[in-house]
């Protein structure tokens, strides 16, 4: 007897009436299952899911600004500005999201690589604590 239903959550390109929505499909027979409004505070910008994990979901919208959502209870979350500012820099950056269990936390980890100062910035974002920290750390490169 299967106790749990694996769903598959796809940021779909349709737009209603400024609202934007999500899909959800079963993961076993790819049907739409439901349909989730999206609840962002600034509904025209556009938006990216980055992550999920444990049923909640990283995204960020064209401001860079970052959220925390979980569709099940209904609870989303603005996260506080990033420490560091690449807007009007040449810069990549990668972003991770995943659930810390030993301290019970959700975190983000961004990465930022600065092209012209050849340099590598990273810092990490704790729910729990609300706040993101700038980390020494050096992230493995690939050529």
């Amino acid at each position: 007897m299967k106790t749990t239903y694996d769903r598959l959550l796809v940021q779909t390109r349709e737009s209603r009436m400024d609202r934007k929505f999500l899909s959800l499909f079963c993961a076993d027979s790819f049907a739409k299952f439901s349909e989730i409004e999206l609840p962002m505070i600034k509904i025209k910008s556009y938006f990216r899911i980055v992550s999920s994990y444990n049923g909640v979901v990283y995204l960020y919208d064209s401001d860079y600004e970052t959220y925390l959502w979980n569709p099940s209870i209904r609870k989303f979350k603005r996260l506080s500005q990033a420490l560091i500012d690449r807007r009007g820099l040449l810069a990549r950056s990668a972003i991770g999201f995943g659930f810390h269990p030993e301290g019970d936390d959700y975190k983000v980890v961004r990465i930022l690589t600065f092209l012209r100062r050849n340099v590598i910035e990273v810092e990490v974002y704790s729910h729990m604590l609300e706040a993101w920290r700038r980390i020494n750390a050096v992230p493995p490169t690939s050529h």
